[in-house]
């Protein structure tokens, strides 16, 4: 089994601010971390540009500090989302639950 874990796994390298990391992940993972590694490259240069007398480490807390905002931001809003969903669902059950016997009460006159 260990065996075929590993031969779904691809190896990859990343630039993230000049520097390039060699990564593991699966095959249908490597868009997404493509993607990923782009990203973190930009929020980065963005904190090196506003102030170029950050370490590296510095930047990369920086960055992840606006990433994870960013996350929780957008986890926020789809837990609304969710929420308004389910009483958009509530109000529509309550709809069709009165129409039903308003036509039922028809069909009896």
């Amino acid at each position: 089994m260990a065996r075929s874990k590993a031969s779904n796994l691809k190896s990859l390298k990343v630039r993230i601010l000049d520097e390039e990391y060699q990564v593991n992940c699966s095959k249908d993972e490597v868009s997404a971390l493509e993607k990923s590694a782009k990203y973190l490259d930009e929020k980065m240069r963005a904190m090196q540009d506003i102030s170029s007398a950050l370490k590296t480490d510095h930047l990369a807390v920086m960055a992840a500090l606006n990433i994870i905002n960013d996350l929780l931001k957008k986890s926020e809003k789809a837990e609304q989302v969710a929420a308004q969903n389910d009483a958009i669902s509530s109000l529509t059950d309550k709809l069709d639950t009165t129409l039903s016997r308003l036509n039922s009460g028809k069909a009896r006159s």
